[in-house]
């Protein structure tokens, strides 16, 4: 057991590291934090508090993408009116989504797809209007009858308290080499 523990250890570091250095990387983090990383670093921090004009208004960004994968994981789609801004853009791979109607369609038709699917946040992390969060995707597809897990990141981008961007991926070759799938070199 003590085996176990110590490599879940050692992947949260891995996975922790990762996001640092991808919040570094993409300027997620401002400047005068970036010195003071340490004490950045808060995980599972949800708050964040902005002025505007002479009043705080508070976001609760945790709230906001546990509500959105909430949506994913009953199909309750009009969940996603009240989490996604009306000026929301989807990028996974080469797709591109704008809007909140569109993103319902694609998130009705993905789970359609499905036999089962769940997506389960393992690392969050919170920053200035921005959010990374490390997640497995499991699940099995219609087309083959065969689960898979994966693991997979997504950054959300948020306006007004909403999600305005996700750019999400997630290990598509471990999901299919677990459903059977082959890969084989080009002739």
């Amino acid at each position: 057991m003590k085996h176990k523990n110590s490599k879940s250890k050692q992947r949260i570091k891995l996975v922790t590291t990762v996001l640092i250095i991808l919040f570094l990387v993409l300027g997620i983090l401002p400047l005068q934090a970036q010195s003071e990383l340490g004490a950045y670093y808060t995980h599972l921090n949800s708050s964040e508090q902005f002025e505007v004009a002479s009043q705080t208004v508070e976001y609760d960004y945790k709230t906001t993408v546990h509500t959105f994968n909430q949506a994913w994981n009953t199909g309750n789609y009009d969940l996603l009116d009240s989490v996604v801004h009306s000026d929301y853009t989807k990028l996974e791979d080469d797709l591109v989504l704008e809007g909140v109607e569109p993103l319902k369609n694609y998130v009705k038709e993905y789970r359609a797809s499905y036999v089962d699917l769940k997506i389960t946040y393992i690392d969050e992390v919170y920053g200035d209007e921005k959010a990374a969060i490390n997640f497995t995707i499991e699940g099995t597809p219609k087309e083959t009858g065969k689960s898979f897990k994966a693991e997979g990141i997504v950054i959300f981008r948020f306006r007004e308290g909403k999600i305005i961007e996700d750019h999400s991926i997630f290990d598509q070759l471990l999901a299919l080499k677990q459903q059977g799938y082959k890969i084989t070199r080009p002739e």
